[in-house]
């Protein structure tokens, strides 16, 4: 892991500091499933006076902040806010789902009916997934529908072996349980949301009830509702060919049509005539199309990773802070 920080003298942006960590796996292994996060120890009261300190969760803004509850600091100073926010997070283009919510089109979206168990009969279809390579050697999940036989099936998804009951077996992901907090609701997803495994056979892996829907349609105050998160159908094809599902920086598709052919035509360095440092022409300049490196695609162009965002918080005292040097502590299978 690489991580540098940024800061300006400008006033618009004194108060302000940028961390940028970039992330690599450099082993064999591949790892479906991984968390990320930060544990900050915000003190908005100051060193003593952080008792009555409170926090908050903006899943749309991707941003968490802390405060004083009476607005006086240690010294009787008054306090102000400080928050922590996503400006870019990793993108899962796998999952099927648009989890930084941008989709432009009618894909379907989540209802709260679609976190319930289902039951699959004989003849019904469900969704087989396999991790494989596409013909540009990009990774990818593709999927493949199953007729469910009228005896006992075993399919497998993702490595991982099911059997079906036609009838009987209920299968189900990423219900959440509504759980008061400090006199607050909060919704506790079922594990079956962070597993990496498609648990009920749709083509969708991790939905996540909390995440994708109630934090969305159903926001504590003073937060407004924003819709539910699109998907994609893998039984009926909807939504199957919306470019800003699952969109990614690694393949050769401008998914969210911002590359202009008079601006950022300018070739794999990314310099044009009247760039300092202009080295003359290079690959894919003045060629008409999009090439890697250019202003807006691909590499250079955040908006076209399905990005994570942020997807939870926990707020602490420091008496029931985590042990920082115990792993198991702060990582929640």
């Amino acid at each position: 892991m690489r991580q540098r920080g940024f800061q300006w003298s400008s006033f618009l942006a004194e108060d302000a500091i940028f961390w940028l960590y970039e992330i690599n796996n450099d082993g064999t292994t591949l790892y479906r499933k991984a968390n990320f996060g930060t544990t900050v120890g915000t003190l908005a009261g100051g060193d003593g006076d952080s008792q009555d300190d409170l926090g908050f969760f903006d899943v749309k803004d991707w941003i968490t902040y802390s405060w004083d509850s009476d607005g006086i600091g240690n010294r009787g100073q008054k306090v102000g806010y400080v928050g922590y926010a996503f400006l870019e997070s990793p993108g899962n283009p796998f999952d099927g789902i648009d989890n930084d919510n941008d989709s432009k089109s009618s894909s379907p979206r989540f209802v709260a009916s679609d976190f319930n168990a289902v039951i699959y009969d004989a003849s019904d279809q469900v969704v087989l997934i396999s991790d494989t390579v596409d013909a540009k050697g990009l990774r990818i999940y593709k999927r493949s529908l199953h007729t469910v036989k009228s005896t006992t099936d075993t399919v497998y998804s993702l490595g991982v072996r099911f059997i079906i009951e036609p009838g009987v077996t209920q299968f189900r992901e990423g219900n959440a349980t509504p759980t008061i907090i400090n006199g607050q609701q909060v919704w506790i997803p079922d594990p079956s949301a962070n597993d990496a495994i498609d648990n009920d056979l749709d083509g969708l892996v991790d939905e996540n009830e909390a995440t994708h829907y109630q934090t969305r349609v159903n926001p504590p105050e003073p937060q407004t509702p924003v819709p539910a998160s699109s998907y994609k159908d893998f039984i009926t094809g909807a939504g199957v060919n919306d470019p800003l599902i699952d969109e990614r920086r690694d393949n050769d598709i401008d998914e969210d049509e911002d590359w202009d052919i008079l601006f950022d035509d300018l070739g794999e360095d990314g310099l044009g005539p009247e760039d300092r440092g202009y080295p003359g022409p290079d690959l894919g300049e003045g060629d008409g199309i999009p090439t890697q490196g250019e202003p807006n695609f691909g590499k250079t162009d955040p908006d076209e990773s399905d990005q994570i965002g942020l997807t939870g918080f926990n707020f602490f005292e420091l008496q029931s802070a985590p042990d920082l040097s115990v792993d198991a502590s702060l990582w929640i299978e």
